[in-house]
């Protein structure tokens, strides 16, 4: 297993337990694609399974040399997701995507939702003298795909005893379930991130009862359109505009071409 000796140098996410750390002195960086941090060795073994692959394909696709960057879409993806204001939005894309208006929860027990995101310039930020650009998250789509991560299994279960312990009737916690769903940067297949959501009764009439905007304004249009399209649409819109903070970061404009090239490569067969 790759070394992680050295510490990356701004605010970030362990991969396996998603621990924040904003001063991010306690999180070591893998240091074979630099594009990962764990809060502890016993995470970075447990997540060794996983990341192995995708390490692997990382170096062979960059010469054997690591990118210079974390991926702007999981950085930004994991800030928005410590929002509430947010997740209850994301909440929204997750009911209508899965159809738990409806009432049926079985899709949501077999189904991941995957958040296909990119990052796209902001209008009128043009690239700096250290070739720097300011960009903003953007969800392109969200599908949903057979298969939960194994340890959202465990999650939603442990989250459901502890809502009968707190006294909620079994007859309502029936009617909970949990919602997973998956940050990909697009159209990168290997770097994910895994999260989840209980969705209550409660959350399903909120759905029900809230009321888009008429003018819904977002970076570019939108690649696909379905029920979670206006959702989508407005939750873009809001990361430029309330949460530009946590939504937009100068990105490294050589480097992201970098990845995105890689991909590109990958996608044509000329990789390994």
């Amino acid at each position: 297993m790759a070394s992680s000796q050295r510490y990356c140098k701004k605010a970030a996410f362990c991969a396996t337990c998603n621990k924040l750390d904003y001063a991010a002195g306690n999180l070591q960086q893998c240091s074979a694609c630099k594009q990962v941090w764990y809060c502890s060795k016993e995470c970075q073994k447990k997540d060794w399974g996983t990341h192995k692959s995708a390490c692997a394909t990382r170096q062979a696709a960059h010469g054997n040399t690591a990118l210079n960057k974390t991926n702007p879409v999981l950085h930004m993806a994991r800030f928005v997701t410590q929002n509430e204001e947010i997740l209850r939005l994301i909440e929204f894309i997750l009911i209508a995507s899965l159809n738990l208006a409806s009432g049926d929860l079985n899709l949501a027990k077999t189904h991941s939702v995957y958040f296909m995101t990119t990052v796209c310039p902001i209008p009128g930020h043009l690239p700096d003298s250290s070739g720097k650009q300011r960009m903003g998250l953007k969800i392109l789509f969200v599908q949903n795909k057979r298969g939960i991560n194994s340890r959202l299994v465990e999650i939603g279960e442990a989250g459901a005893k502890e809502m009968v312990k707190r006294g909620m009737p079994q007859s309502e916690v029936d009617k909970t379930v949990s919602a997973n769903f998956v940050w990909q940067p697009w159209p990168d297949s290997m770097t994910v991130n895994y999260n989840w959501r209980l969705i209550t009764p409660e959350k399903v009439k909120a759905f029900k009862e809230f009321k888009l905007p008429k003018e819904i304004r977002g970076v570019g249009p939108p690649i696909f359109v379905n029920a979670t399209t206006p959702y989508i649409e407005y939750l873009n819109g809001k990361f430029l505009q309330e949460y530009k903070s946590i939504a937009t970061m100068r990105v490294d404009t050589a480097d992201h071409k970098a990845g995105l090239d890689i991909l590109r490569k990958k996608a044509q067969g000329k990789l390994l």
